[in-house]
């Protein structure tokens, strides 16, 4: 006899149930009463033309599950196949299909294949990985900038995924006044030493002093006007990348 499809079984339980509550009303309150009632009720149902109801009482064992695999293939119940590389799976007659992948040290990336430098035995684990960047191979840990043009982003081959992990770089604080940038060189660099500039001092618009340029660190130098070399002004740089500190001779000499 053909086995019954599993939406016929639903109906069987859906009809289980309304006899048992019509059952309720009218049989008797012993155990044996309501027995031969539900089966006097269920047989009169069966015969009044119910197919369904006669072929679950022939069989009426619940159908077994039926899994799809990634292909489309149908698979029975407690079925166990692999799907793209090393990923186990198997038809659970509870949860269907239900797969995993192998446990690893570095996790299972079958999308980073190429990232891939040494795999285990079985091939199913990667057990070393390198970076791909712009055409060029870096092993794992290795340090890189981003682009050529920004030397300002820096990345590292991470080792767990082969992929790149990069960071802004941040520049401290110069210690100079004139910072210099060097080609491929993220931060400037004080390429004169460490120095200080001169503070803002009482020149009358149209003079200029004789040196303007930075003060060294722990140095000093007189400056004066040009159009007055009476006006003069003892500068000394006491913390570099600042203003130096300054006193007019002029009001020194005065005292």
């Amino acid at each position: 006899m053909e086995r019954p499809h599993r939406s016929d079984y639903r109906l069987f339980k859906f009809f289980l149930i309304l006899v048992s509550r019509l059952c309720v009303f009218q049989c008797h309150d012993d155990d044996t009463g309501i027995a031969s009632t539900l089966t006097q009720r269920l047989n009169d149902l069966r015969m009044a033309n119910f197919p369904i109801l006669h072929s679950f009482a022939a069989d009426d064992r619940e159908p077994d599950r039926l899994c799809k695999t990634w292909i489309g293939t149908v698979v029975s119940e407690k079925s166990r196949w692999e799907e793209d590389h090393c990923r186990q799976c198997e038809c659970h007659p509870v949860l269907g299909t239900v797969c995993s992948y192998p446990t690893c040290d570095k996790g299972f990336l079958p999308y980073l294949d190429s990232n891939c430098e040494e795999w285990s035995s079985d091939n199913c684990c990667c057990l070393r990985t390198s970076c791909l960047h712009e055409g060029v191979r870096y092993a794992a840990d290795d340090w890189f900038l981003l682009t050529s043009s920004d030397p300002c982003t820096v990345c590292k081959c991470d080792p767990s995924d082969g992929l790149p992990q990069c960071f802004e770089m941040t520049c401290p604080e110069t210690e100079c006044v004139n910072p210099t940038r060097t080609p491929g060189e993220c931060c400037p660099l004080c390429m004169g030493g460490r120095n200080c500039t001169l503070p803002s001092l009482s020149v009358p618009e149209g003079d200029v002093i004789t040196d303007a340029s930075p003060i060294g660190e722990s140095t000093s130098r007189v400056v004066k006007l040009v159009s007055d070399s009476s006006q003069a002004w003892n500068c000394t740089c006491l913390v570099a990348g600042t203003e130096a500190h300054c006193v007019s001779l002029e009001s020194r000499s005065s005292a």
